[in-house]
């Protein structure tokens, strides 16, 4: 080769690694964000697991990892010890938490359930709710279900001291009543169908909640907010995302929760109205934590006998950041 062809091969070889170098960059994906989200397995995490399921957070430049602790206090746990990013509770094991903790904050809610059922073995000689008093009572202690066992009492005259409470998991539960270990829980999906199963004619469903809802959170901790704003933003996208990929595909949603949970089509289905799936924060949900945590004072399951403001504990900027719309609290 001449040293004038040699001159030009050097000057072509140059230019391919000047525009390689420039180009490159910009070729690369998107370094993703890294999140844990703990949330229990259960129909009222839909949207959690359909944006899991359809790569929702990857579109949001996140990489997600789901816990799934078996219950609200266990999520919270996960948090409050920095092995989680964002809990998604119950609002009732947010409460519970408030009277111990000043460092969580609410920055959304997933949806509202009525999904909260007391059943009990016929064998037992439960009915009614006056036979539940002197009975064993099993319920994951500090959770949605506890609350709503308690307050049914109250509507129905019983006092929640006569009941034998049992606290188990939620999984425990389902064995435990099936042995008559146990003769009646309180629990939500897919457990409350779990118990079915086992019990069959034998089963007595008693609804816990009457008219009132419950909300579904996400709770995150103050340093996460602080020092990963723009992730908490982009999991509140992908949240409202997944909201409306359920409304839109129901269908393709219930398949999609029935395989997470286990439960049948035909299950999901049942009970897709006690379900509403929906990024929002209103103004009753300081209602409804109001009221549980007076009802926690009530019955001595807190030694504080003053309830938090539950205003402070609700961080809004990211939430109206991405959906202002979504913001009904008055603040």
């Amino acid at each position: 080769m001449t040293r004038k062809n040699q001159g030009l091969v050097f000057a072509i070889c140059s230019m391919i690694v000047c525009y390689l170098l420039i180009t490159l960059p910009r070729c690369a994906p998107a370094k993703r964000d890294e999140m844990v989200i703990a949330a229990n397995v259960a129909k009222t995490m839909m949207l959690v697991y359909v944006a899991d399921a359809r790569g929702l957070f990857e579109k949001n430049g996140l990489t997600a990892t789901v816990k799934e602790p078996q219950s609200g206090p266990l999520s919270l746990k996960e948090l409050e010890e920095g092995r989680a990013d964002v809990a998604c509770v119950a609002d009732f094991a947010f409460v519970t938490k408030s009277f111990k903790t000043g460092n969580l904050k609410v920055i959304g809610s997933i949806a509202r359930s009525v999904g909260a059922h007391i059943i009990a073995r016929r064998d037992s000689g439960i009915t009614k709710p006056a036979d539940l008093a002197g009975k064993k009572v099993a319920v994951p202690k500090g959770t949605i279900a506890e609350f709503f066992l308690g307050a049914y009492c109250q509507r129905n005259g019983v006092p929640y001291q006569a009941l034998n409470i049992v606290y188990l998991p939620p999984a425990d539960m389902v064995e435990a009543i099936r042995k008559g270990a146990v003769n009646a829980a309180c629990v939500w999906s897919p457990f409350i169908e779990q118990i079915e199963g086992h019990l069959g004619n034998d089963a007595v469903l008693l609804p816990s909640q009457g008219r009132t809802d419950y909300y579904l959170l996400f709770v995150t901790r103050d340093d996460v907010l602080r020092e990963k704003p723009a992730v908490v933003e982009r999991f509140l996208k992908t949240m409202i995302e997944a909201e409306t990929f359920v409304r839109q595909h129901p269908d393709e949603a219930m398949q999609i929760i029935a395989k997470k949970t286990g439960l049948t089509i035909d299950q999901v289905r049942g009970g897709w109205p006690e379900e509403k799936y929906e990024v929002r924060m209103g103004q009753d949900l300081l209602t409804i934590m109001e009221a549980e945590a007076h009802w926690m004072i009530k019955n001595n399951l807190t030694p504080k006998q003053e309830m938090p403001n539950y205003l402070d504990m609700i961080y809004l900027k990211p939430l109206e950041t991405v959906k202002p719309e979504a913001v009904g609290i008055i603040h």
